[in-house]
Formats: structure tokens, sequence, C-alpha cells
């Protein structure tokens, strides 16, 4: 198992060799494989990236999202001028249903609306977060798929036998009333996410628990030794 400082210089490695991050001002805390973030990024885009890239370090346990976003003058955009940019990405896009809506207060988008798909759930979001001058995105969007017959726990569960970066062996999921509950324990918060990507996939699913722990040393089991 890494040592926090091991664990620390593997972030900040990583996070260092995304092109499109400055983590000049950004600070990074380890401990127990906790990783805290804090400092400022100047938009909405970079404090995402940088979670997210973080998530996939392998030790990393969990993140604490400290970051704030100080966006550059030549940046600044009035809540109008985002509604609208936000608006016409939507529109524009062709993943996102119909009939989100957005509301801008602060440069902090709200989205609400339907969608069927966890996917299209998630692009709404993303498409609306690289757009200058938004300072962060709450998505309030529901899913709402209709129930099936068939299996769905089953499916779920050789969807993850399928996936090439999941253990099956290791994760099990319950299905009930149109909420899936994924249990087990994984070697890395990216593989976590796998699993709840995977579930979301299932027609019939509308909400995921995802109770799975991450456990560094899983990591290590089956890796090669040369």
């Amino acid at each position: 198992m890494k040592t926090d400082n091991e664990l620390h210089e593997d972030v900040l490695a990583t996070l260092s060799f995304e092109p499109l991050l400055d983590i000049s001002n950004v600070a990074i805390a380890v401990k127990n494989g906790v990783v805290t973030l804090s400092g400022e990024v100047p938009s909405h885009a970079e404090l995402w990236t940088t979670e997210h890239v973080t998530k996939n370090v392998a030790g990393v346990r969990t993140v604490a999202q400290e970051i704030k976003v100080v966006l550059p003058k030549q940046h600044m955009r009035n809540d109008a001028d985002i509604a609208e940019a936000a608006a016409n990405v939507l529109l524009w896009d062709a993943v996102v249903p119909s009939g989100v809506k957005v509301q801008v207060a602060d440069g902090w988008i709200t989205l609400s609306g339907e969608t069927k798909w966890q996917s299209q759930w998630s692009q709404a979001a993303s498409v609306v977060r690289y757009l200058g001058g938004v300072h962060g995105v709450t998505n309030l969007i529901v899913i709402k798929t209709s129930p099936t017959t068939y299996n769905v726990t089953a499916k779920i569960q050789n969807a993850f036998y399928r996936h090439a970066g999941i253990d099956a062996t290791r994760v099990s999921v319950d299905v009930n009333d149109q909420t899936a509950t994924l249990h087990g324990a994984v070697g890395t918060m990216a593989e976590r996410e796998d699993a709840e990507n995977a579930a979301w996939m299932a027609d019939g699913v509308n909400t995921v628990h995802n109770e799975i722990v991450v456990d560094p040393e899983l990591s290590k089991v089956g890796m090669f030794v040369g």
C-alpha cells in the first residue's frame, strides 16, 4: 500500500501531466488515502477535471474538493449571457433531449427537466461545464425510465463481467423498484465509478446507490511482477 507521501507525489505528477490544467495555485493534502484539494483554479472545467483526474490515481480512497473557482477578468460573463450560451449548447447537442431547462445565478448553472438515460443526464452537465464565466453546475435533471419486465439485476451483473475495468467477482448489485444498489470492494475509485456507470446503462434503472468500498490493496491483486 502506498504511503501518504507516495500518493501525494503520484497525484501531483498526474495533475502536472494534464496539458489543460494549471495547478500552480492548487494545494494537495493526503491522509490515509484521502486526498484533499484546495486553492484556486480559473474555471469550473478545471475544477471538475482536477477532481476527476485525482480520482483515477491508484491508491486514492476518496477526494475532498475544496478548490474555489476564481475567474480571470476577461472570462467574466453576466448571468444572461451564460444562460443564453447554455441554452444554445444544450439545444445543439445531439445527446441531450429537448426540455432541459437552465437557470443561472451569480455564474452558477442549475439544470432541471427529465431524461431517460444517465448518459443524457451526464452529457447535459458536461456541455455547459466548459462555457466561459461558469462558476459551477448543479444538475437537478430527473432520470425517468419505464419499469421493465426483464431481469435487470442479471443484465447489470453481466455488464460487470463484460467490462475490462471491473472485477465482477468483487461487486454485486440488488435492484428494487428501479433502484440499483451496488455492493462490494474494488481497488480504485475509477473502478468504483465504472461499476456505477455500468449500472446506470440498464434500462429500467432511474436511481443508483453506490455502496462499493475502495480498498487500494485490491489493486495489487493480479498485477504483473517482473
